[in-house]
């Protein structure tokens, strides 16, 4: 009898901690929504030869991060109309003769399955030139991408930076020029981000 007991008593605790264990990852996965206010969205372009940079700048992100334990994907979308260079007529031709931001608004960028050392819902963690790949849509043309990410959490919040390069040609879109001086085809995006958990 005492041994039908304790045999009980072990298939019951090893059947226990077999649920413990999966509710442990289910809370551990999260999802965040990402607010224009909490992102900042520039790009850089160098003009070829280089005797011209354009900063634009005033980008906001939108979108939603997924942490599923050290297992972090997301989509984004930045509205192209916010973007601003600092001058008002290269601003226009920008928006209407090469992005044509009346017709195909957002940029849209997909990561999936980035992978980290642990979860980043965990405090005090960092890491820093974390390599990604992903996917992003401009001008209704999708090209693949690769870059980096800085990324600290905190008690309450998760920042991130993140920097990217895309190719003009890649999404369609002609090589613009300014004052005669035509932009390289390679472009730098940066992405500052605060996630609150």
């Amino acid at each position: 009898m005492i041994r039908y007991l304790c045999l009980i008593v072990f298939l019951g605790s090893g059947v226990f901690a077999k649920e413990n264990k999966v509710d442990v990852a289910v809370v551990s996965k999260k999802t965040i929504e990402i607010k224009d206010q909490e992102s900042q969205v520039e790009f850089i372009a160098i003009g070829k030869p280089s005797l011209l940079k354009i900063n634009g700048k005033g980008g906001k992100m939108t979108g939603k991060v997924e942490i599923d334990n050290s297992i972090v994907s997301g989509n984004f979308v930045v509205p192209l109309g916010g973007l601003t260079t600092g001058i008002d007529l290269r601003d226009e031709h920008m928006r209407n003769k090469y992005l044509q931001t009346d017709k195909f608004p957002n940029a849209e960028l997909q990561i999936s399955e980035l992978k980290l050392e642990k979860s980043p819902m965990t405090s005090n963690f960092i890491t820093k030139g974390l390599p990604f790949k992903g996917k992003l849509k401009i001008h209704d043309t999708e090209s693949d991408v690769e870059g980096n990410f800085d990324i600290e959490s905190m008690e309450h919040a998760i920042v991130i930076k993140a920097k990217t390069k895309t190719s003009i040609a890649a999404h369609k879109i002609d090589i613009p020029s300014y004052v005669g001086i035509k932009v390289a085809d390679e472009v730098e995006i940066n992405v500052d981000l605060k996630i609150v958990k």
